[in-house]
């Protein structure tokens, strides 16, 4: 399973948690629990580093169907043909306190968004950016964090 994929339940593995009617064994049912649709492979498999193969878990709860993935959180595709607007030294500060942020918040399990940021050059791609940087910060630390994370992108922006 690619972990930038977003796993989430199917039918057959909401039957499962509810009723246990397929028996999967104790350390796969423990993971399709955590499983709620919302959260990356990357984030659940760096939440079961305790536990060996936790990707390849994933994997096997996929091909057994008692789970799918969700479209990639990723950096969307921006059309080569539209006219990208570049960075202005306002959005370059941006970009910085937005990936100061991440690394802070997340650590290590923020290093790929932080690398996107740092590398990103267009303001379309920013936007994008910021708005996953968000969710991903909601979803590994909370709504409040999220919250400090747009307040802190409303101050480089000059909006605070």
């Amino acid at each position: 399973m690619n972990l930038e994929h977003i796993p989430r339940k199917t039918e057959k593995g909401r039957v499962e948690v509810q009723t246990r009617a397929f028996r999967v064994g104790p350390r796969e049912r423990s993971v399709l629990i955590m499983i709620d649709g919302k959260t990356p492979a990357r984030v659940l498999v760096a939440r079961l580093a305790f536990m060996k193969k936790a990707d390849q878990i994933l994997e096997e709860l996929r091909s057994g169907g008692f789970i799918d993935a969700a479209s990639p959180i990723d950096v969307p595709h921006v059309d080569a043909g539209a006219t990208q607007e570049p960075l202005s030294d306002g959005l370059q500060c941006v970009r910085r306190a937005a990936r100061d942020f991440v690394l802070k918040t997340l650590g290590p399990r923020g290093h790929d968004l932080a690398v996107k940021l740092e590398r990103c050059d267009s303001r379309a791609i920013l936007t994008q950016l910021l708005g996953r940087c968000r969710d991903a910060i909601n979803i590994a630390a909370g709504e409040k964090k999220a919250q400090d994370f747009w307040m802190e992108v409303e101050l480089a922006l000059g909006y605070g």
